[in-house]
């Protein structure tokens, strides 16, 4: 009997050991259904929207050792995209990324931390890289899933936006109208939506 009983405690153990591990996965950021957008005041009166089309990703999750976890990211600055080619083109100049001197953009998570309230909900801190200066920053972040797809594919969602001001980071560009306002705000808004694909299906 109190053979029977060890064996029980072992493959409860066992399991548990299992069931914690599966939670833990390395992921690849799939491209075709992930954004790293922004949006900026124009002229006061509108907003423009703009994302970045290369971007690489390093995300480990462990929601039951969030310490493990982490959600770091690397940009290539040129790969902006605000739907206008010449817009674009000036914002590699010096006064704004100056791409040719500073072509990426960094971030490295340093804590993720539940919430008390919601759940898959947290709150991501990390150290944003912009022209060789760096912030940091912190961020609502909630995630979705895992799921698996009609592949076998294990698949999660992040998702994370807060704001930051871009003078901080010396995007200097400070032209304004007659009234003092600024022609390009000085707060941006990051959106960014990640689903990642397990790494070991």
């Amino acid at each position: 009997m109190k053979q029977y009983i060890k064996y029980s405690l072992l493959s409860i153990i066992l399991c548990l050991s299992i069931t914690n591990q599966s939670h833990a996965k390395t992921y690849h950021y799939d491209t075709a259904h992930s954004e790293v957008g922004f949006s900026v005041s124009h002229m006061v009166v509108s907003t423009v929207h703009g994302h970045f089309n290369d971007v690489t990703t390093d995300l480990f999750w462990n929601p039951k050792k969030l310490k493990n976890s982490y959600l770091n990211g690397t940009i290539t600055v040129t790969s902006i995209d605000t739907n206008n080619k010449k817009r674009d083109k000036h914002l590699q100049e010096k006064e704004f990324f100056h791409s040719s001197k500073f072509p990426i953009i960094t971030f490295k998570s340093s804590a993720i931390k539940a919430t008390k309230n919601k759940k898959n909900s947290y709150i991501l801190t990390g150290k944003l890289t912009i022209k060789d200066i760096t912030k940091s920053i912190s961020c609502p972040l909630i995630t979705k899933g895992p799921i698996t797809d009609p592949w076998n594919n294990e698949r999660i969602g992040f998702e994370a936006a807060c704001a930051i001001k871009r003078m901080d980071f010396n995007i200097n560009q400070s032209k304004t109208l007659k009234t003092g306002d600024l022609i390009i705000g000085n707060d941006i808004k990051l959106i960014i939506t990640v689903e990642g694909i397990a790494k070991n299906n």
